[in-house]
Parts: C-alpha cells; structure tokens; sequence
C-alpha cells in the first residue's frame, strides 16, 4: 500500500504524542506504549496486513508470520565534517558568523573572470572613471509588470543570507596570484595563503544592509585601474592571454568579533555577475572623445572556489569533538563542511537480532529545543543524509537507501522528527555484510548555506534510536 506524504506526516505526529511522555515511565511500560505508536508508524511503510500478521491470504494459519518490534539504542558523538569539493558549488558563499553555540565560520571564495569582451583597448584609453565589481544575491523574487502584464524575477538578499544582517560587514577584494584550473579539484579548506597578493588590496568597502539589496557591489581602487591602465592590448585579445593577465579575485569579509553575522549567498553563474569599467578613450575614426564601458563577466563557466574555516576552541564541546568517550545528551550538525553526527551501535544489540528477519528498521533522531538564539534557527536548509563509514572508519561510504544516485536525498520529517529508513542497511549488519563501523548524519548540501542543526543525542530523555520490525526466521 503506498502513502502519502501528508500521511506519512500524520502517522508521525500520533508517533510523537505516544512518546511524549516516554522519560517519566519505567522501561517495561514505556515500551509497551512505544511498541503501540511503531505498530501505527511501521505499517506506513510496509504492505497492508491484518493484526501484524504476513501472509493470511496465501499461506496456511499456522504459516502466518508474526511481526514483533523492538528498539535498538544507539550512541551519538559531534564530528569535524570532511572537506568537500567546491570548485562546482551553484553559490558564491560569503561571510562571517561569531556563534555563541557553534563558534565562529569564516566563507571566502575564489573567482576567475570569463572574458568575453576584447572591446577595451588599453592604448585608446585616456583615464579609468570607476571600477565595479557586482554579483547578484542567490534568492529571487517575482513581480508583475502592470504596463506589460509581465512576471519578472529579481534578485533580493532577502533569504540569500544567514544570519543577522544588522550590523557592519567589510569587505575586502585581492587579486589572484595563481590560476584557478576549471579541471582542477579544490577542496574547501585547502590552504591559500600563497593564492593572493595579501599586501595589495584591490577593494576594502565596509557596508550596512537593508535587506533590500538584489546586488554586493564593490568598488574597485586604483591598484585595479592602474594594472588596467598598464596592460596592452594583447592581454586582452584572447581568453588565455587575459587569463595570464588577470587569474582572478579572492573575496573576503573581515572576522565578526562580536556575536553574529551573517553568511551571504550569491549567483555568480547570473548574467548579471560582472565586473564594469568605466572609462574614457579617443575615438580616433571620430576624432572624438567616448565615455564608454566594457564588462567582464563571470558567468558559468567562470571557475569558483569556496573556502571555509571553522574556529570552535570556544564552544562548549569542544573537548569533546572528534571524540567517543563520552556522550552528551546533544550532537551537532553543521553546513559549510563544519560538524557531522557519528552514530554507534554496540555490537551486543545486533546479536540480540541474529536469526531474524527484519521487514523495516528506522533511526527516528530529534530536533533539540531551540530557544534563546541569536541566529536563525537551528535547521538545516538540505534534509540530512546518512554516510556509513568504511571499515577501517576513516573514509564515509553511501548507505544503499541514501545513496544520491537513487535519487533519495534526505529522511521523512514531522516537525522535530526525523525518520531514516535503513533496513537493509541494519540486515546487512546482523548478517555479517556490513562492518559494524559506524555511520553519520550530514549536511546533504554542505557548500549551498550556512545552517546548522543540534539533535538529541541517544543518551537524552527523548533519545535518538532505531525502531525495528521484525519476525523469527522459520525454520524448516
């Protein structure tokens, strides 16, 4: 029988009701009512039988199968997320947050400019008037046009940040020392301290924000014009002498250093992400002089680079991270390639499964409460996924129900519960296939936004766990 979402949703909210009060019950009773709410909430995902039993209309009564149920307790620690590749990444992301919980996240990026203009003749030119460095904000909004009866779409930085924007942000724009290979895999924490000419800045702006803003527009300086003005014409005729020319820009904003801030999203692929010179030149077939201008775009075959750093030596679990000798009653997850949740399984709760059949397996984990912050809420914008690790538990490995080429991408979500289904996943570990290793809970998009999440951990009153259904294998 197939469900539907609207369903899936109410089935978890009776769920979330019958375990409510689950802390203030002694384990025998409150399993009984939990076993109620898991009868209700596995038979969403399973085919239609009558009374937990499989197989009434084909079998004899005495073949029927008897579903039981049980929970599996897990442990769950905070994790330093992997590095991702972001040379691919759809945003620009830019930033910094001082995060009384999470601590402080730094976003950079490098960026290559895509010439497809050789309009600028650099020995025509009299003087440079300006220098406009633009890129428009992720999110769009739509309006109609009353004299045309047109829907058009407009960037805002209205939902294309993250954070509090009600403070001051600087700016800052360096050129690119080396060049930025479209083929080439960066990693968002890879070192740059040798990619830009750190003493040589091409803007420092410090800005306020309304909220109303569709663009970050940056003044270039003279140290921008002036290379201009001193380059020749033949750094302009092709993209690879332009290229040699200029490699590009590294953009940054200075650390916050009181509590808040924001991390900004822009579209560097829009049509409208260029940078403008503005500049006057003798028309000689004329004999005049033209105030003109010449854009260099970024565009989407521009190559990009986000880089992220993380500085948690203030947060509260911070002696903690990376750690499994203990277990807060938290965990912590965080985009920007910041924070993962490492979930453990004791071995002795899957020997207590050995000779089963196990039809649905669910790791149903919680929201914590979220009161009392000065950023946005603690949610993720992707659904989290689910990456076992490899048996030596370094490397993370796709679980087969959340690997992305399946097309599933996230868990089924009621308000502060989320349910994972990983049946195979937990089979495989009864029956020897899987390593016992661990698995983790991440960002799906870890280079699209700056939110984060805290999540209960299994060692909290309403504890993150794993709900199974299950039956004895019949012997023959």
């Amino acid at each position: 029988m197939v469900y539907s979402l609207i369903n899936a949703q109410n089935v978890l909210f009776q769920y979330n009701k019958l375990t409510i009060n689950i802390d203030k019950m002694t384990k025998k009773h409150s399993t009984l009512i939990l076993f109620q709410g898991i009868l209700i909430f596995m038979f969403l995902f399973t085919a239609c039988v009558k009374e937990g039993e499989l197989g009434l209309n084909i079998l004899p009564q005495s073949d029927a199968v008897v579903f039981k149920y049980d929970t599996i307790a897990v442990s769950a620690y905070t994790f330093k997320a992997d590095s991702s590749y972001t040379t691919s990444s759809s945003s620009c992301l830019l930033g910094s947050t001082n995060d009384l919980i999470f601590g402080k996240t730094q976003a950079s990026f490098l960026i290559k400019l895509n010439n497809s203009s050789t309009a600028l003749v650099p020995k025509n030119i009299i003087d440079i008037d300006s220098v406009v460095f633009q890129i428009p904000f992720t999110y769009t909004k739509e309006k109609k046009d009353t004299a045309t009866n047109e829907t058009v779409s407009y960037p805002t930085l209205d939902s294309s940040y993250y954070g509090n924007i009600n403070q001051n942000f600087t700016f800052r724009i360096y050129e690119v020392a080396k060049t930025i290979e479209a083929d080439t895999v960066y990693y968002s924490n890879m070192n740059i301290d040798d990619w830009y000419y750190s003493g040589t800045e091409l803007a420092h702006e410090t800005k306020i924000f309304n909220g109303n803003e569709g663009f970050l527009k940056l003044m270039l300086n003279d140290n921008f014009m002036n290379k201009f003005l001193a380059a020749d014409s033949a750094d302009f005729a092709t993209y690879a002498a332009f290229t040699d020319f200029f490699k590009g820009f590294y953009v940054k904003v200075d650390e916050q250093v009181s509590n808040g801030g924001a991390i900004f999203s822009l579209n560097s692929t829009s049509s409208n992400a260029h940078v403008t010179v503005y500049y006057r030149a003798n028309n000689i077939a004329k004999a005049t002089i033209d105030t003109l201008s010449a854009q260099y775009s970024f565009g989407s075959t521009a190559p990009k680079v986000n880089i992220t750093r993380h500085n948690y030596s203030a947060t509260s679990f911070h002696s903690y991270l990376n750690k499994t000798t203990w277990q807060d009653t938290v965990t912590y997850l965080q985009a920007l390639d910041g924070l993962t949740t490492k979930i453990v399984i004791k071995d002795s709760e899957l020997q207590g499964l050995q000779n089963k059949v196990i039809y649905d397996a669910r790791l149903l984990v919680r929201l914590h409460d979220t009161l009392n912050v000065s950023i946005k809420p603690f949610e993720l914008t992707a659904m989290p996924i689910l990456l076992q690790y490899s048996d030596d538990g370094l490397a993370k490995l796709s679980i087969n129900e959340y690997s992305l080429s399946t097309g599933y991408t996230g868990a089924v979500r009621n308000k502060d519960l989320y349910s994972f289904n990983i049946t195979k996943y937990i089979q495989d570990l009864v029956d020897g296939k899987e390593v016992n290793s661990g698995f983790s809970i991440q960002d799906h998009s870890p280079q699209t936004s700056a939110r984060r999440s805290i999540l209960r951990s299994g060692n909290n009153s309403k504890p993150m766990q794993i709900v199974i259904k299950y039956s004895d294998l019949q012997s023959k």
